[in-house]
């Protein structure tokens, strides 16, 4: 197995629970949920100092599926 596919097979609980954190806040708040409002809230919940790996990962995969 790539060294690739065992990093991401790692990282995969943490990226699904900082999507599913953010769904769960736009549900709570009624909005509309979407690729670009789950990003945008996983943007606005963590801060600079804040963001790590599992974030920065779970925005790219929402952002880079836009094609």
């Amino acid at each position: 197995m790539l060294k690739e596919n065992v990093f991401f097979m790692r990282m995969r609980p943490q990226i699904i629970n900082v999507i599913g954190t953010a769904v769960v806040q736009l549900v709570e708040e009624k909005a509309d949920i979407s690729k670009e409002s789950i990003a945008e809230k996983i943007k606005g919940t963590w801060q600079e100092d804040d963001i790590g790996l599992a974030v920065e990962l779970a925005v790219y995969m929402l952002t880079i599926s836009k094609r």
